[in-house]
């Protein structure tokens, strides 16, 4: 038997090395964008750096559905290091990493928003589209405290936090702008990243299950609610990180800002039976800032998010 890592996590793989168990490592797109290595320059660079670590084999994968691009995608990668083994992905081994239907956009960006009943229902509210207002014309501002002095984890969290906000800016342009900014704002709604105030239930050890919400506040497990303006009713939002027990990921942040944004409820794709981020999360994500405040389920057009 032989001991595979899947990661793209060099310090992981650095330890197993170290304790002399780890006969090869398998990666894959999605655990780069994980550890937030993107762009091709990026992603190969840290292929290369994988395989300079293993005294093993290195699995990696494509992820395009044709042949030719499969082999277009694959040459490069093949030619990183001698002994690189690189392995096609079929256009069926990841379900949910692909453009859905517009009806099944609607149907989710409804489970997830629209139909969300909120604790304190406005009267006579009329069920529509919530989420922050204005945009892209009115920025989203995002605090990001500045870490601690010492603290890789809290500078771990910053950085990945600004990764997700460069997505968001790149996935959702012309529809919505994500401002990160260092100074806590005087005034106006914004949405405070905070570290290590993650909410876990009384007596519970299922730190990993809850590694990051958001809430109305640090350590509360209070969801966010719509304004009776289809606005968000909560000021600061929290974006709670990490519990001290866990490892907050790449795509476990931009999954958070995902409910941050309006998203309340999972859905396949957005935590539910899948991924914690994928295509149909962007393209949900995408039509809710792509549609006005308020507007209900019939008359939704469908935005897919830049590619």
């Amino acid at each position: 038997m032989k001991f595979f890592m899947d990661t793209a996590n060099l310090a992981q793989i650095k330890e197993a090395q170290a304790l002399e168990v780890l006969d090869g490592v398998t990666t894959n797109p999605s655990l780069m964008a994980k550890e937030g290595i993107t762009g091709k320059k990026s992603i190969l660079k840290h292929y290369v750096d994988i395989c300079n670590l293993v005294d093993g084999d290195v699995s990696t994968e494509v992820n395009a559905l044709d042949f030719d691009g499969m082999v277009k995608v694959s040459k490069p990668l093949a030619l990183l290091v001698i002994g690189f083994f690189v392995a096609i992905l079929t256009a069926c081994s990841d379900q949910y990493d692909k453009t859905e239907t517009d009806s099944k956009v609607v149907a989710d960006l409804k489970s997830s928003n629209i139909d969300f009943v909120p604790v304190i229902s406005p009267v006579n509210r009329v069920p529509g589209t919530w989420r922050w207002l204005s945009t892209p014309a009115q920025h989203v501002i995002v605090y990001i405290p500045t870490p601690t002095t010492g603290n890789a984890t809290e500078q771990d969290y910053a950085t990945k936090t600004q990764n997700t906000v460069i997505q968001i800016n790149s996935k959702l342009t012309g529809l919505i702008i994500i401002e990160a900014v260092s100074t806590k704002p005087s005034s106006g709604q914004y949405i405070q990243v905070s570290y290590g105030t993650s909410y876990v239930p009384a007596g519970s050890t299922n730190y990993s299950g809850y590694c990051a919400n958001v809430s109305t506040g640090p350590n509360l497990g209070n969801v966010i609610q719509p304004s009776s303006s289809y606005g968000i009713n909560a000021n600061p939002v929290y974006l709670n990180l990490g519990n001290g027990h866990c490892d907050v990921t790449q795509d476990i942040v931009t999954h958070e800002f995902g409910h941050a944004l309006g998203l309340a409820s999972h859905f396949n794709g957005f935590g539910g039976n899948g991924p914690a981020i994928s295509t149909e999360f962007w393209d949900v994500l995408a039509t809710l800032y792509g549609n006005p405040q308020a507007t209900i389920a019939s008359n939704i057009i469908v935005k897919r998010a830049a590619k």
